[in-house]
């Protein structure tokens, strides 16, 4: 990468002095909080936009799925299975959550809708336990 001239470390002094910084990749000038951090850099920022960083990220993993399909797998199955070790009332918060998302409920509106039938099917009229998956169709 050539040395950078004198004029542009001038712009890049006074963009500091202003808290602003200009992507290396889209040129845009933006905030510093747009940058992420790197603590070896002179200004202690990432040189690229986090919004040219994530595309670059978004790319990059595309090309990789293409190139390596079963591989690319395996990693996403053992990033699952470290999240679900990792945070178990977490993960079955959100597969609940997403499960809801289906019938257009949240957990809120799901959680009121069972105490408005005090803890019963609305349709057999069954209780259903502590321990029972609650559903939202009749299929329990």
């Amino acid at each position: 990468m050539p040395r950078p001239t004198n004029d542009e470390l001038d712009e890049k002094a006074q963009l500091a002095e202003q808290g602003l910084k200009r992507c290396r990749n889209c040129r845009e000038v933006l905030p510093l909080g747009n940058f992420g951090v790197l603590a070896r850099a002179s200004d202690g920022r990432q040189p690229w936009c986090k919004p040219c960083t994530n595309a670059r990220m978004q790319q990059y993993e595309n090309e990789f799925r293409e190139r390596n399909p079963e591989e690319y797998l395996a990693r996403k199955r053992a990033e699952k299975t470290r999240y679900k070790e990792r945070h178990p009332e977490q993960h079955s918060r959100n597969i609940r959550s997403n499960n809801l998302r289906k019938y257009g409920l949240t957990i809120e509106t799901f959680e009121a809708m069972h105490q408005a039938q005090g803890g019963k099917c609305a349709i057999c009229q069954t209780q259903l336990g502590e321990g029972r998956r609650l559903h939202v169709d009749h299929c329990h």
